[in-house]
């Protein structure tokens, strides 16, 4: 047994041997066609594949023969002690000449105690080895339900591996020749001039504020440090009844105000820009951005497909950052665009949301006319779905893309924090997200909703029926 055991140890080391150097040579073929991260990712994949299933299979050949052994020596134990013992009954017999009846059992008598596994004395002639039996069966089928759940487990993964590499090749982003167009166009070159001077961004940042005396000041002295600088800031105030509007107007920003309602706020502010940009950046009050943020936002925006964007949204406060929702945020994005409207997310929609810093190009949204200013809440998501169906309509784009840019911006997690936490708020957020995408509720739907769940009102305050459960 020792010398088979060794054999099959040697045997499955040179058989993993070559199924390695296949798989090696396998990634190494694949990632002539692929950029380094990709053959990388193909490669691990492959090897875990390989050893997984050959691992599996062996031990699978080794528990079968040690079955098989084990039956045989259950056989002829059972056969030997079968055999032995009509003998000592007729040798007792012939000593004290009386009868000895021997019940060796049918084995469906619940007295038979080798009908449980026992298998000595009485019962079933196999009584022993059917327990047994039963036990090993139980054993392949568990060891089956596992080599099964870990295949499905290894397929959705190559699925989802290929599926984002389809979607990528799909999305990849077409970049103009913008030299020779500034070549061309000298009225392009005179404003690419103008703009390096001023070291100034081709992009203004529009922020819709409501009773933000508190969170104002820190967003504007982020935005100050910003290099390049924007072209402009419009801080929309709504009707505040605070300081935020004097406290805006002391970093020289255009204050513009009017009614209440986000998308009323930051469709006021792009109507008031007055350098005519060509990109703008929505970003609310609590919301902190890096340092860099404009450039890569004119980086994206030279892509042809690119029609709208956003970043990372990470949640934190001044003690913990909640990374489980921060989480749920990246993943909504792809998750719910791919349930709510499954072709659109082939062709490149993805469902962004305020806190992200969305950002789009201004022709293209005044093209659609902004953001519909009876939605009370869900307007980001609204702004990307008409985007998107603009882009591949209006513009002949086979795909037209919202990008999720790989950099992160920080917001505030007061709105969480007065919703309960973690839990609470992502159930509140489903509720929301289900309540416009899939049952198509609008105006004073959404607005129960947000003021009855999200524990804030319009005007930037808590409800009352959260007033009163606290005096309560």
């Amino acid at each position: 047994r020792e010398k088979r055991e060794n054999k099959t140890t040697k045997e499955r080391g040179t058989e993993n041997a070559m199924l390695l150097s296949r798989a090696a040579a396998l990634g190494q073929h694949r990632g002539l066609h692929q950029n380094h991260r990709e053959r990388r990712k193909i490669v691990v994949m492959t090897l875990l594949v390989v050893n997984f299933s050959s691992f599996f299979k062996n031990e699978r050949d080794e528990k079968k023969k040690r079955k098989e052994e084990e039956r045989k020596s259950d056989r002829t134990s059972t056969r030997a002690s079968s055999s032995s013992s009509p003998s000592a009954s007729v040798a007792s017999s012939s000593s004290s000449f009386e009868p000895v009846v021997i019940d060796i059992g049918d084995g469906t008598n619940d007295n038979n105690g080798g009908n449980e596994g026992g298998g000595g004395g009485g019962g079933s002639w196999f009584g022993g080895s059917e327990g047994r039996n039963n036990r090993d069966n139980n054993d392949d089928d568990e060891s089956n339900k596992f080599n099964s759940l870990f295949k499905f487990l290894l397929i959705v993964l190559l699925f989802r591996q290929g599926v984002v590499s389809a979607l990528g090749k799909l999305h990849e982003p077409t970049y103009v020749n913008t030299n020779t167009m500034e070549e061309n166009d000298g009225e392009q070159q005179k404003r690419r001039e103008q703009i390096e001077k001023r070291k100034t961004s081709d992009c203004a940042i529009v922020i819709p504020a409501l009773n933000e005396e508190e969170n104002i000041e820190l967003l504007l002295v982020q935005i100050q440090a910003l290099r390049p600088r924007p072209s402009e800031v419009v801080v929309a105030v709504g009707d505040s009844t605070d300081n935020t509007g004097k406290i805006a107007e002391k970093y020289n920003v255009k204050v513009v105000r009017g009614k209440r309602g986000r998308s009323r706020q930051m469709n006021a502010g792009v109507h008031a820009l007055a350098t005519n940009p060509k990109n703008i950046m929505f970003l609310h009050a609590d919301t902190i951005p890096f340092p860099d943020i404009l450039n890569v936002i004119d980086d994206t925006m030279k892509d042809a497909k690119a029609i709208l964007g956003g970043f990372v949204s990470l949640i934190t406060n001044d003690k913990k950052t909640y990374w489980g929702l921060s989480y749920h945020n990246v993943f909504k994005s792809d998750l719910y665009t791919a349930i709510l409207y499954p072709r659109r997310y082939v062709l490149g929609l993805k469902l962004l949301f305020g806190d992200q810093g969305i950002f789009c190009r201004l022709e293209d949204f005044k093209a659609i006319n902004g953001y519909d200013e009876t939605l009370p809440i869900m307007e980001d998501a609204d702004l990307c779905v008409r985007m998107q169906k603009y882009g591949c309509t209006q513009k002949n784009n086979t795909t037209s893309c919202v990008r999720l840019v790989d950099r992160v911006i920080t917001t505030s997690a007061r709105r969480i924090e007065s919703m309960g936490g973690n839990l609470k708020s992502t159930f509140v957020h489903f509720l929301i997200g289900g309540a416009w995408g899939i049952f198509k509720i609008k105006g004073d739907g959404l607005v129960w909703l947000y003021e009855r769940f999200y524990g804030w009102n319009q005007r930037g305050g808590k409800t009352k029926q959260k007033k009163r459960r606290k005096d309560y």
